[in-house]
């Protein structure tokens, strides 16, 4: 659930939906096809972003009206081609957009994808050694870095392709 300036909007079962009264109502805002399954909904930058199986919607009015990027999954690693999944988690700030799912590459099958117009082109992303198979969770950013966290801890990236382990030491993340 997230608060967007004096509304909050969430989404649940397929659907995003807004609060214009503190949660006492809920209006559904989006719903996509049955075909195009949505995976998570954010709000960045005062914006709506809504990311389903093959498409980012995103809103700048409150879900009155969204505009559509059909995602193009198609992604090259090397000499290897194939498609790439965004199932599990996604960050926009302005044309960049990184989204955590799995591939159809035989180099990589749980991948970071790195996009610098809204999803219509894929770059696969280097992970450091050992974490190409992990699932993404939550990815986030700030002014200088990009930021996942996996089930096997965190990595950063500078330019949202190539990321590095993050240690922990004495309660406080460092680059390793």
């Amino acid at each position: 659930i997230f608060k967007l300036q004096d509304k909050w909007i969430g989404y649940y079962s397929n659907s995003v939906f807004r609060s214009d009264d503190d949660g006492i109502t809920w209006l559904e805002i989006l719903h996509p096809t049955n075909d195009n399954f949505l995976i998570s909904a954010k709000v960045i930058d005062d914006k709506i972003y809504a990311l389903a199986s093959d498409t980012l919607f995103y809103s700048e009015d409150f879900g009155e009206t969204w505009k559509v990027n059909e995602v193009s999954m198609n992604i090259v690693a090397g000499s290897d081609s194939g498609i790439f999944y965004a199932i599990s988690s996604f960050y926009v700030k302005d044309n960049v957009m990184i989204a955590g799912g799995f591939t159809t590459l035989q180099s990589h099958f749980s991948a970071l994808a790195y996009s610098t117009n809204l999803g219509q082109n894929w770059q696969v992303t280097n992970f450091p050694a050992g974490v190409s198979t992990d699932f993404v969770h939550e990815l986030t950013g700030d002014e200088n870095f990009y930021y996942a966290s996996s089930s096997l801890g965190f990595l950063k990236s500078s330019n949202g392709l190539d990321w590095v382990e993050m240690d922990w030491v004495e309660g406080e993340a460092i680059a390793a």
